[in-house]
Formats: structure tokens, C-alpha cells, sequence
């Protein structure tokens, strides 16, 4: 029986044929798919460069490292409260490295959930965006992927958003909600490590965050219809599917500045499947400006046509690897390295 082709994996195609690649996905063994090489690859060669769909700092990152709310340049570290130099700040107290980052952080999903302008900046509405932000941030481990979550139902509720120049057109609106439901994913919940008796906590949290995002988002034409299961899943895909980022300063020269940590979430980055001898690397600190937050696929070896292009979801001993991808990915690794045959990398 043959694997329908989603949305998805239509738009990956056509990602990387656009991109000119030397890659293509193809259903692997195991009933997944993955991407492959279409012709021969010599070691450290480019096979893939993605812009985020979205990006954010870790909370972590946040109390050590002030950075841009956008592309997460960490402002220099002479700028404390009293000195924000060339920082850009919104009314509602995030900041941009500049003018041109905070505009387009407004048009992509700023604008629709800034408690202090835009359409929830009133009433209700601006209750439910400060409520949702403080919760957020008293979300231990987990707030980064729900923001990150609900940033991608804003760019849901969206029709169109500016691009910066030789930017990569982001998708939005329904396509987007269409593409999301291909990720790999389960309730966020099954992709941590709970205590017993915390699931009924895990649900309220969950509900209770979807409906304060809900009032803010109302009125948006867009909006898709998620219910809480629906969001547990999406935060979930998050978890799953997300990369750590890191963006170093961008003074070279400036030793005392930190680079900033975050999430970010590739639509065609994400269909790389794991191996544990990976084949390749997916570098997410870049130190050049424009490239801030982008996946970019490297490999570590040659390859050759028809060979898959894989990376490392996690490191360290083998029983503390297999436990990794078990508990946040879901599988059990079934590689070369691992000696098992009883599981794939879907």
C-alpha cells in the first residue's frame, strides 16, 4: 500500500527543486520519508540553507542574554536598562536590534499579539495578551515551545506578511495550518518526562493557554478552529520537529558578549530523519547576520546518489541517546550504532 503524499511533503518537493539541492525526499524504509542525495556529494558541501518560520529566544537565554525578539541578535553588552544605544523597543517592552527587524516582526505575528497596539491591544483582548505572556513565562521547560506555538497560529490567522530582501517567501494563512498537520507529532505531554499524577495539570495548563491565545487572536479571518487536544498536538510537533539555535554577537571583537539561544522551526529542515553515525550536520550558529537563525544542512562525509542525508538527535552514551529520542522523538533508534533492529527513525 502506498503512503499518500501530503501537503507536506508537496511542498518540501518543491522547496528543494526551487532551491536547486542536490536532495529529494523519498519515502525510506519504514514508511517515512526522509531526503536523499541526487547526486554525488563531496564532504563538507552545502545540501540545504532554510530561513525559520519562526524563531524564538529561550527563556534561559532570556535572563542572561538581551537579544533582538526577532532574529535574536544579543545587543552589546555595554547596553544594559539605562543604555539601549540603537535598540528599537516596542510599546509593549520587546526590543529589535533594529528599525527594520521590529517592522518586520509587526507584519509576520508582533502585530496580532502585542498587548500594547494591534487589534488585541484593547479591552479583553489586552488583558488576555498579558495574562498569556506571563504565563508563558512561568511555564518551566515547556513556555518556548507553546510561544513558538502560538506564533504559528498567528502567521495562521495571516494573509500576507513583508519579506525582508533576499528573504525566503514564508508560507502563511491556511496553507500553512495545511503544512503544520504534516509534522510529526503527539501531545506535547508524551515528549517529556512527567511525574505521576501531572497529566491533569499538563491539560488544564493546555486549555488554559489556548484560550487566553484564542482572545487575543479573535477576530482574525484566518483563525483556524483548534481545540485543545489540537494544541497539545501542535506544541507537541514543536518539540519534535524544533532545533536549537544559537546567534552569536555581532561584534566579533567584543569578547565579553554572549550569544543568545533559541528554538526555531523548518519546514524542509525537519524532514531530515536521525541516525546516530550521521551523515550529516545541521548548523544552527551561523555567525553571518543574514543568516540568523537558519537551518543549514552540512555533510560530514561524501555521498552518493540515492544515499540519505541524516543528522544526530542526540548525543552522549548509547543507552542516554536511545533514552533521548525515546522520551522527546518517540522511537527507539534501530541504527548501525545502536545494535537494534527493532525500531526506524520515522
Amino acid at each position: 500500500m502506498s503512503v499518500p503524499e501530503s501537503p507536506l511533503v508537496a511542498y518540501r518537493r518543491e522547496f528543494l527543486e526551487a532551491e536547486g539541492t542536490p536532495l529529494a525526499i523519498e519515502l525510506r524504509p519504514g514508511r517515512r520519508y526522509g531526503l536523499v542525495a541526487t547526486a554525488d556529494v563531496e564532504e563538507q558541501s552545502c545540501l540545504l540553507a532554510e530561513a525559520p518560520l519562526a524563531l524564538v529566544q529561550t527563556h534561559a537565554s532570556r535572563s542572561s542574554t538581551p537579544a533582538c525578539a526577532r532574529c535574536l541578535c544579543p545587543f552589546a553588552a555595554a547596553r544594559g536598562a539605562e543604555d539601549l544605544g540603537e535598540v528599537v523597543c516596542c510599546a509593549c517592552g520587546d526590543r529589535y536590534c533594529s528599525e527594520a527587524c521590529r517592522r518586520l516582526a509587526w507584519s509576520a505575528e508582533h502585530e496580532l499579539l502585542c498587548p500594547a497596539a494591534g487589534p488585541s491591544a484593547e479591552g479583553a483582548g489586552r488583558e488576555a495578551a498579558v495574562a498569556l505572556r506571563r504565563l508563558l513565562s512561568e511555564l518551566p521547560n515547556i513556555g518556548e515551545a507553546f510561544e513558538l506555538a502560538i506564533r504559528l497560529l498567528a502567521l495562521s490567522a495571516r494573509e500576507e506578511v513583508e519579506l525582508a530582501e533576499g528573504e525566503q517567501r514564508p508560507v502563511v494563512g491556511p496553507r500553512l495550518w495545511s503544512l503544520l498537520q504534516g509534522l510529526a507529532g503527539s501531545a506535547w505531554w508524551e515528549t517529556v518526562r512527567f511525574e505521576r499524577g501531572q497529566l491533569e495539570e499538563a491539560r488544564r495548563v493546555t486549555q488554559q493557554v489556548l484560550e487566553l491565545a484564542k482572545e487575543v487572536l479573535s477576530g482574525q479571518e484566518f483563525l483556524p478552529d483548534v481545540g485543545s487536544d489540537a494544541f497539545a498536538h501542535l506544541v507537541g510537533q514543536v518539540r519534535m520537529n524544533a532545533v536549537e539555535v544559537v546567534v552569536p554577537p555581532e561584534d566579533d571583537e567584543d569578547e565579553s558578549g554572549q550569544s543568545a539561544a533559541g528554538i526555531a522551526l523548518h519546514l524542509v529542515a525537519s524532514a531530515v530523519n536521525h541516525e546516530c553515525e550521521a551523515k550529516c550536520a545541521l548548523q544552527t550558529a551561523l555567525p553571518l547576520p543574514e543568516l540568523r537563525g537558519w537551518a543549514v544542512l552540512q555533510a560530514l562525509s561524501p555521498l552518493s546518489v540515492g544515499s540519505e542525508a541524516t543528522i544526530s538527535y542526540a548525543a552522549g552514551p548509547r543507552a542516554e541517546r536511545r533514552a533521548a529520542l525515546s522520551e522527546q522523538w518517540l522511537f527507539e533508534c534501530g541504527c548501525a550504532a545502536c545494535g537494534a533492529a527493532d525500531g526506524t527513525s520515522g
